[in-house]
């Protein structure tokens, strides 16, 4: 299951490329793949950049859009990017500390599609892929435009241990089926496919329907540096390394006093991520902050890892021999 963790990504584009390839789409073609991020979300920014640099790679002109804090990180590596209305996870957070999953208002579809839509027509894609964004699916069948979704493993039709989602998440359902029906008289074909960031040792294929392909955790690699100041300097490197992550959603990490005065008397090295969340000063020197660092990077020299863990930190911790305490608080997290 490891070896499957560490495909190329480029390789595994393959089993959809043949779909890029139409009309202008084609490397060196007119038209650009655009991509759509939820920035929001680290998790939700880096699986579209991981995406748009193979693509890049690969000969394709790429493009991205979206809005929120993480956008820097796509905007470090020389992409264009355009701005365009995203949920602030704020007001998502604030629903789900309540046990609600309903934040996508009519207002708020009607608000991020025509945003969306606007550019659509401006940049004339001939593909959109898009990571928690609903509202492109949406966008893109009203403008005729084809689109992958990038989805976990459990959405797939026919898989055995379904969640229980909420229609508020279905665009066949819900608030996205009312806009649709609004609008159906300006729907236009298009056809949509999906990408299926996970491995089937994880999620064994459902139902075998076209359409939906594995690619593989989607994971940021970035080249690891000889010497990591935060990590090897500064602190007592024969004490075990513990590394908690915070995760860039859900309720507001104001736990970590409490964690941190409780470790900071204790023999363990602590290192917690907290994607810009907490910015509180430490006092003690086996404990250190930071907003970001790759996980991967902490977790070669880690013993333990605890935390908001999605499945991208999951798979990390996997392909590094770390064991973790998860400690979920998103229903897919289930």
């Amino acid at each position: 299951m490891l070896n499957a963790l560490r495909l190329p990504l480029a390789a595994k584009l393959l089993y959809w490329e043949k779909s890029l390839r139409q009309g202008a789409l084609g490397k060196g073609g007119q038209q650009p793949i655009l991509i759509f991020f939820h920035g929001y979300s680290l998790a939700h920014t880096i699986r579209p950049l991981v995406i748009a640099r193979a693509l890049r790679r690969r000969g394709y002109r790429v493009e991205l859009a979206g809005r929120g804090g993480h956008a820097a990180l796509i905007q470090g590596e020389g992409f264009r990017v355009h701005d365009v209305e995203t949920m602030p996870q704020s007001r998502m957070d604030q629903f789900v500390a309540r046990g609600e999953y309903n934040y996508y208002s009519q207002k708020w579809i009607e608000d991020c599609v025509r945003s969306e839509r606007a550019l659509l027509r401006k940049i004339k894609p001939g593909l959109v892929v898009q990571d928690m964004k609903p509202t492109v699916s949406l966008a893109v069948r009203l403008e005729g435009i084809d689109e992958a979704q990038i989805i976990p493993g459990y959405k797939q039709p026919g898989y055995a241990d379904p969640l229980p989602l909420l229609d508020c998440f279905s665009t066949e359902a819900g608030p996205f089926d009312e806009f649709l029906c609004r609008h159906a008289e300006e729907v236009r074909p298009q056809r949509t496919f999906r990408l299926i960031a996970d491995i089937p040792e994880f999620y064994p294929p459902g139902d075998r329907v076209s359409g939906y392909h594995y690619v593989g955790p989607l994971l940021d690699r970035p080249k690891e540096p000889r010497r990591i100041a935060v990590l090897d300097e500064g602190w007592d490197p024969s004490l075990p390394l513990v590394y908690i992550t915070c995760g860039s959603s859900g309720r507001p990490p104001d736990y970590l006093d409490e964690l941190i005065e409780a470790f900071g008397k204790r023999a363990y090295r602590l290192l917690i991520t907290t994607a810009g969340r907490w910015t509180k000063e430490v006092g003690f020197g086996n404990v250190k902050v930071v907003d970001f660092i790759p996980g991967e990077w902490v977790l070669r020299r880690a013993q333990m890892l605890i935390g908001i863990v999605g499945i991208g930190t999951i798979y990390q911790s996997l392909g590094c021999g770390v064991p973790l305490i998860g400690a979920p608080e998103h229903l897919d997290q289930e």
